[in-house]
């Protein structure tokens, strides 16, 4: 999934400045993979690659989170 996001971004992106890291488990593991975006700290789960172009065209450049995806109950 860490390639297509950095696909995603190089398309979607390229004049945002972002940073991409990989990382293991952020803590609610049960809410499979997942991707945390900051300013914001906005938490989304069960994250597919077919998420990912969402998640990049609309919260990273359109500034407007993703309802559907986000986890509300995850304590980091």
């Amino acid at each position: 999934m860490y390639r297509t996001f950095l696909e995603e971004l190089d398309k979607l992106a390229a004049g945002i400045s972002c940073k991409l890291t990989s990382t293991g488990c952020l803590g609610p593991c049960a809410a499979g993979a997942v991707v945390l975006v900051y300013p914001g700290g906005i938490l989304y789960g069960r994250i597919t690659p077919n998420d990912v172009h969402e998640i990049v065209s609309e919260h990273i450049v359109g500034g407007k989170p993703v309802a559907r995806l986000i986890v509300e109950d995850a304590a980091l």
